[in-house]
């Protein structure tokens, strides 16, 4: 499967399971308190480099259903969340409040968004990176939309983080590199007497700090802030801590993720980038 085919196939898998992204922002949700760790974590990034007076024109690349806009809108006059998926931007248009007046909604993509150079100041990129063979590329198009001095907050799982490592070997499937599971579940699906069809399966890479500084600075950017969250789901050989226990001691950690070694072991990477305000 080439690139451009693996893109095609994460948009495809967004378009078609819009409405359960949705639901993960909502509190009952089973998998919504590491969905809401993440945004937490993310806003916190966020109010530490918007520009004083909400002056900002932002963005979020990759939008989905929308769970960032609101934040977004608040920190800038004005602010646009785009997605290639049409679901997922019905979505987004259908959560956002009513009291939200400066947020518009755009088809697009993050290798070619439709915006002229140096167009915004601030910007989210969650859970958009991963699914992307050459995910500097996605880098190099937030460098040429942002403005010299400005910032998107970005994720991406963490290959190190402590779910992944304390649940191997049953996690080894979402840590392989993508192709593997594109080549694995096409087995799986000719097993099961149907065409092969990439975007049933997760499609998303892990990451180490060190591949995100690398990505990062050869796309012209500049790494301000690089931390991680998430610890809520600890296992052991393989199998989830009770619920409680996991509940408590995400809390516990996520409290310390500033701190060594949390810094290092949270389930995302999030990090802040920055274009030079000196580049060309």
């Amino acid at each position: 499967m080439s690139n451009a085919d693996r893109n095609v196939a994460a948009a495809k898998h967004f378009q078609d399971t819009a409405i359960h992204w949705t639901e993960r922002y909502l509190e009952h949700y089973e998998l919504s308190p590491a969905f809401l760790i993440r945004r937490s974590a993310v806003a916190w990034q966020l109010h530490r480099v918007a520009p004083d007076g909400g002056r900002a024109r932002a963005i979020d690349l990759g939008c989905g259903t929308g769970p960032y806009l609101p934040l977004l809108a608040v920190l800038a006059r004005e602010a646009v969340g785009m997605d290639i998926a049409p679901a997922m931007l019905a979505e987004a248009r259908h959560n956002l409040p009513q009291d939200v007046t400066n947020v518009a909604l755009t088809q697009g993509s993050v290798l070619a968004a439709p915006f002229p150079d140096a167009h915004f100041d601030l910007g989210v990129c969650v859970g958009v990176l991963e699914y992307f063979d050459d995910p500097s590329a996605v880098l190099q198009e937030i460098r040429r939309i942002l403005m010299p001095g400005g910032h998107v907050v970005c994720t991406v799982p963490n290959l190190l983080g402590l779910k992944r490592v304390t649940g191997l070997p049953r996690t080894i499937s979402i840590m392989v590199p993508p192709r593997w599971k594109i080549a694995l579940g096409a087995q799986v699906d000719r097993l099961r007497g149907r065409e092969p069809d990439a975007s049933r399966y997760y499609l998303g890479a892990c990451f180490t700090a060190g591949q995100v500084r690398r990505l990062v600075s050869a796309a012209g950017l500049e790494v301000s802030t690089l931390m991680t969250s998430g610890y809520n789901q600890p296992q052991l050989l393989g199998f989830p801590a009770p619920g409680a226990l996991a509940s408590r001691w995400g809390r516990w950690a996520e409290a310390r993720r500033e701190t060594f070694p949390w810094r290092h072991l949270g389930d995302n990477l999030i990090f802040t980038v920055r274009r030079p305000a000196a580049s060309g």
